[in-house]
């Protein structure tokens, strides 16, 4: 099935009909700002708008009597005022200290949240400090704040590339050594746990996991895994073909994954060489999934909108439906 589209003398776009017989058609305006109004055959009409100005970019989005407003700044802070009433914002400050152009790689500061009728906004912020030695930064550390409380500090030392994670009384919980990609290696946490070692290929893939006496290693072939053995003596093999995957446990039972030309699971095969099938048809508004287990009493099938929403569950072997 092809999806078929139609534009003006433009070049942009008027009609797009899809696959699924969905007609949108879209109308627009572009002399003070981006506003496209869409017409839809199988859902209410809705109009998008973009104003652009140096400071910030504003879109907006309407439905019927209902407006969302998105607002983002060159900074990278946000606001957003939903049609529920509620509102978020989000400031941002710079991480790292810049040069002519300032600061860089700016991370989201404090984070303002208020609910529908709530006059008292509830207040969540990130806050950062950084401890400077003669000209450069060493550690920085970050605060998340709920009502002026502090509930977590995260502390990291540039020299040393270790990070420390504190509850909201400053109590030691996490310690965490990075290695010089930034990649954890041990994790320690307080004194009643045990730490945790971390190993990667030489392609930056996880090779090996230690805590205590437990161990994993994992073994791979183009960036696939192959084998993952235990401390125990025990081994998984994986085999890969063109559109399956074969898993050989310790115990030698074997199962059989087999994927579409989408990556997603279409049959598993059990030890027992009982096969389960699952299918995805798309159809006109709605997409539909199907299992069928070895006992065709058992299998049903799941009818969803195009956004993801439960329509219909209905069990073949019985006939029952329930309808949402």
């Amino acid at each position: 099935m092809a999806m078929g589209s139609r534009y003006n003398s433009e070049g942009r776009v008027t009609n797009i009909t899809l696959p699924t017989g969905e007609v949108s058609g879209f109308h627009g305006n572009l002399e003070r700002w981006s506003r496209v109004e869409v017409e839809a055959s199988n859902r209410e009409n809705f109009i998008t708008s973009t104003n652009l100005s140096a400071s910030d970019t504003i879109y907006t989005f309407r439905q019927d009597h209902a407006q969302s407003s998105y607002r983002v700044s060159a900074d990278g802070s946000f606001l957003v005022s939903l049609a529920s009433g509620m509102e978020l914002s989000l400031s941002t400050e710079p991480l790292l200290p810049g040069g002519v152009g300032g600061g860089v790689s700016p991370t989201a500061s404090r984070c303002n949240i208020s609910l529908p009728g709530d006059h008292a906004p509830s207040l969540i912020e990130w806050r950062q400090r950084k401890e400077q030695s003669k000209t450069n930064y060493s550690t920085y550390e970050r605060r998340l704040r709920a009502h002026n409380r502090n509930l977590l500090s995260i502390d990291f030392d540039q020299s040393t590339r270790v990070g420390k994670i504190y509850d909201d009384h400053r109590k030691f919980t996490l310690h965490i050594q990075y290695d010089s990609l930034g990649r954890p290696v041990v994790w320690s946490p307080s004194s009643k746990y045990t730490e945790v070692n971390i190993s990667y290929s030489g392609g930056g893939l996880l090779s090996a996991i230690h805590r205590g006496e437990w161990s994993e290693r994992l073994e791979y072939e183009n960036d696939r895994v192959v084998s993952r053995a235990w401390v125990n003596g025990k081994i998984w093999s994986y085999t890969y073909a063109d559109r399956s995957i074969m898993l050989l446990l310790h115990s030698q039972r074997r199962y059989v994954f087999e994927y579409d030309q989408t990556d997603r699971l279409v049959a598993v095969t059990m030890p027992s060489m009982v096969k389960h099938t699952l299918q995805s048809l798309l159809s006109v508004g709605y997409y539909r999934n199907i299992y069928m287990p070895p006992d065709s009493q058992a299998a049903f099938m799941q009818d969803y909108t195009l956004d993801g929403r439960l329509m219909r569950t209905q069990y073949l072997g019985t006939g029952r439906s329930v309808i949402y």
